[in-house]
């Protein structure tokens, strides 16, 4: 069936050539049959494409399985990388980490830094630690050996990270 012909239509005055698959398709849409314009196939005998995740489907059309998150992790749109596992950071970098983010308002400056002046106070943490050095400067460093860096992250991960980092910091005390 050839549907790239075209058929006079007109449109407030205007006379325009539509394509004929076009006109069919909206006729077949609407139950109509448009003497002269052959008719489309209908829906339901059109193969039926899968949709995207997390995209609505339409009506006959079965959609992929969503895509699992990681535990843990939020949804967040646009971020491609997991967030950190903080759950291995040592003391000394949480400290410096939270520092960071009490410095650039990405947590409660008074309750970000009393908890670094609390954290500092225990025997395991230090301030000449590399790991408190490298967390003021935005990276939190895993005991694995894995880094993250809050410099190069979206500003809503940023604080999403430092509000993880500072419930990890509580904990800590």
């Amino acid at each position: 069936m050839t549907l790239f012909f075209t058929k006079p239509f007109r449109v407030s005055r205007k006379l325009m050539l539509v394509p004929a698959s076009v006109i069919a398709l909206a006729a077949a849409n609407a139950g109509a049959q448009i003497p002269g314009v052959p008719s489309m196939p209908s829906t339901s005998s059109m193969p039926s494409t899968p949709s995207l995740p997390g995209t609505p489907s339409l009506p006959g059309t079965p959609s992929l399985p969503s895509t699992p998150s990681l535990p843990g992790t939020p949804s967040l749109p646009g971020a491609s990388s997991a967030l950190p596992d903080l759950s291995t950071m040592g003391g000394s970098n949480a400290a410096g980490v939270l520092s960071y983010c009490a410095k650039n308002q990405l947590v409660d400056s008074v309750e970000g830094n009393s908890v670094v002046s609390k954290l500092t106070q225990k025997p395991d943490v230090s301030q000449q630690d590399s790991g408190y050095t490298s967390g003021t400067s935005g990276t939190i460093q895993s005991g694995s050996g894995s880094s993250f860096s809050l410099d190069q992250a979206p500003p809503s991960v940023r604080k999403k990270v430092c509000g993880m980092v500072l419930k990890q910091s509580r904990s800590m005390l």
